[in-house]
């Protein structure tokens, strides 16, 4: 008997239909990953599948989050294993738990009420048997929301957009309900972030991402941001991140950096290699279209006050992971 395999999601807006049992698979009724927010209130669900739904998922502060692992038939018995970031993630108690039915309870832990980091990454199950393997998309658990900023004339501003969809959707921003104009100031990165140079106190008011694509049109929460006056000290104000990317995907190391005057913001490696040619500077983020193992290590972001010695760091390391084991006819 062949061993046939359904792979979801790894690629972006890319799924492979293979023939499992002798029918073919309906991808929007067949295979499916449930999430349900243990909600104080009544739970919420959210149906992924290869076609439609979100490929992510934002958490309220204190709030455990259950991942449902449905991809086979309820008449054939499925052993399921669960990988966070593309890694193997142990069944060993802590910050997780594996249940009885195959689903993933994850248990943040924070302190003085500030939101968890143990629980955030890229979530995928695979269900398997002796007829076959079932490998969902991953689902991004995330604790990040527009949230109101405060920032001073001449300083930088910075929002984040995280929806994401099937097909890929294009995202715009909105300020006060009206689409940004082309603007050097304006910075948009492939994340889905948005930096605001040299801050103006026209640039005061309600910012909104906008993600289309040809399944619709979806408006984010309202995020305000609110420009005052006072002295501007040197300080990266958006270090970069340690960050796991999956082989071929994009990744985006920020740092904004202000001050007066505008200080200098340039890259390096920690190891002393160079940066390579493909690695792209925008603004003074980095950006990699297309991850390479070559590309893991960990970058250096320094800030100068220009005619003069004085400096800011910060570092962060990318780490570069493979794809997901996929499973092929024998």
């Amino acid at each position: 008997m062949p061993l046939v395999s359904w792979v979801c999601g790894v690629f972006p807006a890319l799924c492979f239909l293979l023939y499992f049992w002798g029918r073919n698979i309906d991808p929007l009724t067949d295979v499916a990953l449930v999430l349900k927010c243990l909600l104080r209130q009544k739970p919420v669900a959210v149906e992924l599948s290869c076609g439609a739904g979100p490929s992510h998922v934002i958490l309220e502060l204190g709030s455990p989050l259950l991942l449902d692992c449905n991809l086979g038939s309820s008449d054939t018995p499925f052993n399921v294993t669960w990988f966070k970031d593309g890694q193997l993630l142990p069944p060993a108690p802590g910050d997780h738990q594996y249940l009885s039915n195959g689903s993933l309870l994850l248990l943040p832990t924070s302190t003085d009420s500030q939101p968890p980091k143990n629980v955030e990454g890229s979530y995928s199950c695979v269900s398997a048997s002796d007829i076959g393997a079932l490998t969902s998309r991953a689902v991004n658990v995330l604790y990040q929301e527009p949230s109101p900023q405060t920032v001073i004339i001449g300083g930088f501003a910075r929002f984040e957009c995280q929806m994401t969809g099937v097909p890929l959707p294009v995202i715009t921003w909105q300020k006060d309900k009206v689409t940004i104009d082309d603007d050097t100031r304006f910075i948009y990165l492939p994340n889905g972030v948005l930096q605001i140079l040299k801050v103006t106190k026209e640039d005061e008011g309600i910012y909104q991402c906008v993600a289309s694509n040809s399944a619709g049109k979806d408006i984010s929460t309202e995020a305000r941001l609110t420009v005052t006056t006072g002295e501007v000290f040197l300080v990266i104000v958006v270090p970069p991140q340690n960050v796991t990317v999956v082989l071929g995907h994009p990744a985006v190391m920020e740092c904004m950096a202000q001050g007066h005057p505008k200080p200098f913001v340039s890259w390096s490696r920690q190891d002393g290699k160079p940066i390579s040619t493909d690695v792209i500077v925008l603004a003074t983020n980095l950006v990699i279209r297309d991850t390479r193992r070559h590309h893991a290590g960990v970058y250096v972001c320094r800030a100068n006050k220009p005619k003069t010695r004085e400096f800011v760091v910060a570092a962060a390391e990318l780490h570069v992971a493979g794809k997901s084991d996929v499973w092929v006819i024998m």
